[in-house]
């Protein structure tokens, strides 16, 4: 019996090799009225045609996709049986899924020609600043230039590219300057209502500038070649300055004129705040690029002095001391425009190196210079106006 079976499955082992040699029978009594003709494998059939002469049992079998002739499931693939079929009812057409549609409103989703999705700028900032009187002269101090930086850092919200956000800080560090030497005749202290006669004079002073501002950003126009966006936001500027005018030498107090020395230290600080509207445009030639920039900002300023003025005398074993400590402050209504034009070159898709002018103008502030000019403790602030400008070098990169 044993025999006999083995027998039975070799004889059914070479049957299934010769059907599987054959060629497929119809699949249905219309198989032959749809494929009349052989049909070159991957030759596109009209799918109406098709239909219209396949009748109620049409079969649509799926595609099943092929496996590699290495690949390690061969051997396990011998054992699934035939593709499933789908029976369709009589001139209903098989549905295709549509392709998905990207997301609306997602962040920086779509491309856009020209744009990109976020963006970092790193600058190095050169710039000079508008100088002050100085008491005991007739010159005004200059501070020379100031080496600061400029970090910005903006994206597109939505994926059309029409509204983004951008952030800018700023700062120009202490920057120092003065003047030192022996005046013959008789000035005034400032800030004592006292003056010195054949003194050795000197003045001292520091400023600082910096800034941040926080803009909406809403593109007006993008092309090819060009650009034009309107901003809109928030500005903060404060300007920090200090001046020490010191002399000694022999002081006329109103008891008479003895050896003395003074030292009068007057600090200002300036804090603007206000809403900011402006706009950019720009264009390109090829990777040269250039635009330019203007805003203006409408708030207050807060101005505020402190002064610490100091006189000693000494005659004998006896010190006599004068001094003064005003605290004064006000907040005007202020303007500060700013202007940038530049200049850049895409180095790589994502990387440009740019040069650019700036100049930033402020209508109001206190300064201590102002200040130090007036003879006795000042009642009120005395105001004038402030500019800074210089040239920008910077890097930008783009993803």
């Amino acid at each position: 019996m044993r025999k006999g079976i083995l027998a039975l499955l070799a004889s059914t082992t070479q049957l299934a090799g010769l059907a599987l040699a054959q060629a497929p029978p119809s699949l249905s009594p219309y198989h032959a009225s749809v494929q009349s003709t052989p049909i070159a494998l991957g030759k596109p059939v009209p799918l109406d045609a098709a239909i219209a002469s396949a009748g109620p049992d049409l079969i649509v079998p799926v595609a099943v996709q092929p496996t590699p002739q290495n690949s390690p499931s061969v051997e396990a693939s011998q054992d699934i049986g035939p593709p499933a079929v789908t029976h369709l009812p009589p001139g209903q057409a098989p549905e295709f899924p549509a392709p998905t549609a990207p997301l609306s409103g997602a962040f920086c989703q779509e491309p856009a020609p020209r744009a990109s999705c976020l963006w970092i700028d790193g600058e190095y900032l050169l710039w000079w600043s508008k100088g002050q009187p100085l008491p005991f002269t007739s010159e005004n101090l200059d501070y020379g230039a100031f080496s600061g930086f400029r970090i910005t850092v903006g994206g597109w919200l939505d994926s059309e590219r029409q509204f983004g956000l951008e952030g800018r800080a700023f700062w120009l560090p202490e920057q120092t300057a003065g003047i030192s030497a022996a005046t013959p005749g008789s000035f005034p202290i400032p800030g004592l209502g006292l003056s010195v006669a054949s003194a050795q004079a000197s003045v001292t002073s520091n400023s600082t500038l910096f800034g941040a501002d926080l803009n909406g950003v809403y593109s007006l126009y993008r092309g090819s070649s060009l650009h034009a966006e309107l901003l809109g936001g928030f500005r903060y500027v404060g300007l920090d300055e200090n001046l020490t005018a010191s002399a000694s030498g022999m002081v006329n107090f109103p008891s008479g004129t003895a050896s003395a020395s003074a030292v009068a230290a007057f600090h200002t600080l300036n804090d603007f705040y206000g809403g900011q509207i402006g706009a950019r445009a720009g264009g390109r030639w090829g990777r040269f690029t250039a635009d330019i920039t203007g805003t203006v900002a409408l708030g207050a300023t807060q101005e505020s002095l402190d002064l610490d003025a100091l006189a000693t005398e000494t005659v004998g074993k006896i010190t006599k001391t004068d001094f003064a400590n005003p605290h004064l402050y006000r907040t005007p209504f202020s303007v500060v425009p700013e202007a940038q034009a530049r200049v850049g070159y895409d180095v790589t898709k994502s990387l440009k190196l740019f040069v650019a002018y700036d100049f930033l103008y402020m209508s109001i502030v206190a300064r201590p210079g102002d200040q130090a000019l007036s003879f006795v403790p000042p009642a009120h602030l005395q105001t004038t106006s402030y500019w800074a400008q210089g040239i920008t070098f910077g890097a930008e990169y783009r993803f």
